[in-house]
């Protein structure tokens, strides 16, 4: 899947440290080297269901997840929860942490490959 203009113009201004390294252009040129399919990024809103669950498992699409580059968003500010590469291949799982359980409306995004 190519990066749409959009997504890599919001991938190099979605924070300082991204546009430093310009991140929406270098990840378009890695996943282009790569082949299709093999980056990709998505939000999740977490929903009422998820909120009570100790974790909250994303589905990829990847066939297996080598690395991810999550964010973790309640109204805007970012919390740290524990992330980990799922049990089964290609997802991503959001585990409790001491600073941060998942609730309704809170978003979770990533770039994994």
């Amino acid at each position: 899947m190519a990066f749409t203009t959009k997504q890599i113009n919001d991938l190099n201004r979605m924070n300082r440290a991204s546009q430093n390294v310009s991140l929406g252009t270098e990840l378009s040129g890695v996943n282009d080297l790569m082949g299709a399919g093999a980056l990709v990024s998505a939000s999740h809103v977490v929903t009422a269901a998820e909120m009570s669950a100790s974790r909250v498992v994303l589905t990829t699409g990847l066939d297996a997840v080598s690395a991810f580059f999550p964010t973790y968003l309640r109204s805007g500010s970012p919390l740290s929860p524990t992330w980990a590469s799922g049990s089964v291949a290609g997802t991503i799982t959001v585990h409790n942490s001491a600073t941060a359980s998942p609730t309704t409306a809170d978003v979770l995004a990533y770039i994994a490959f």
